[in-house]
């Protein structure tokens, strides 16, 4: 009988190159380990699946808590917005009074400035304030008398209500305005105003010098509410004339 030489060789093939063959093996191993790995992963969720699962229960509650602070959020906007903001940081938005007074008759323009030229020189001769800035002011502000702070109140300037001030009072448009017993003491307290506090100084100036008048009532700020002050004061004076009560 022939002996089975397919053992020996196969033994001798193992101990001449064991080393490939431990090569081989590790390799065959490796890749079973990858493709189980594989089907594993292939069951799991991916990493930005797993960030939109919540964690916990608490996350469920979170867009109710979300919409309640928008809610509060706008709320608090709706507050802000009754305020003005322009009158909080004293920059609230300038009114130009010659577009009124253009729109005024003109009879009745020249019945005012007739009616208290008189009143102005006397006032022009007791405090040195040029009688043409006095009326002009007057008849800019009181836009000839019509405004509701002269019919009502007899206040031809628009003087506020201030600390102090302990006499008759009126609230027009939100803002407190004084009232006078009649337009003489209206135009007296005008001219006790500005020979006062920081307008005293513009004493110093000539009586008949409207011009320089104009320009440091603006300046001093002069009721700022008013746009281009100086520039309608003197636009005033010049197309009435109003320089000849200067020097009466």
């Amino acid at each position: 009988m022939k002996k089975n030489a397919k053992g020996p060789n196969i033994l001798a093939y193992l101990q001449q190159h064991w080393f490939k063959v431990a090569c081989v093996s590790l390799v065959l191993y490796l890749f079973i380990q990858k493709d189980f790995r594989f089907s594993i992963n292939m069951n799991s969720p991916t990493e930005s699946e797993y960030m939109e699962m919540p964690q916990n229960d608490n996350l469920l509650q979170a867009a109710p808590k979300k919409e309640i602070f928008t809610e509060r959020k706008k709320e608090k906007k709706k507050i802000l917005d009754k305020f003005e903001m322009p009158s909080i940081f004293g920059s609230s938005a300038k009114h130009n009074p010659m577009v009124d007074l253009e729109r005024l008759d003109d009879k009745l323009k020249h019945d005012y400035l007739k009616r208290f030229a008189r009143v102005v020189i006397n006032e022009r001769h007791k405090y040195g304030i040029p009688s043409s800035i006095i009326l002009a002011c007057g008849l800019m502000q009181s836009q000839a008398g019509q405004r509701d702070i002269a019919k009502g109140g007899n206040n031809h300037f628009g003087l506020k209500c201030s600390v102090g001030w302990n006499g008759e009072s009126g609230s027009y448009g939100g803002d407190c305005y004084r009232h006078y017993e009649n337009a003489w003491t209206s135009f007296r307290d005008h001219s006790a105003y500005l020979t006062s506090g920081k307008f005293a100084q513009l004493t110093t100036l000539e009586s008949t010098d409207y011009k320089s008048w104009a320009s440091g009532l603006e300046q001093l700020g002069y009721n700022k509410d008013l746009d281009n002050l100086a520039k309608n004061l003197v636009s005033i004076i010049e197309e009435y004339g109003l320089a000849e009560l200067d020097r009466r």
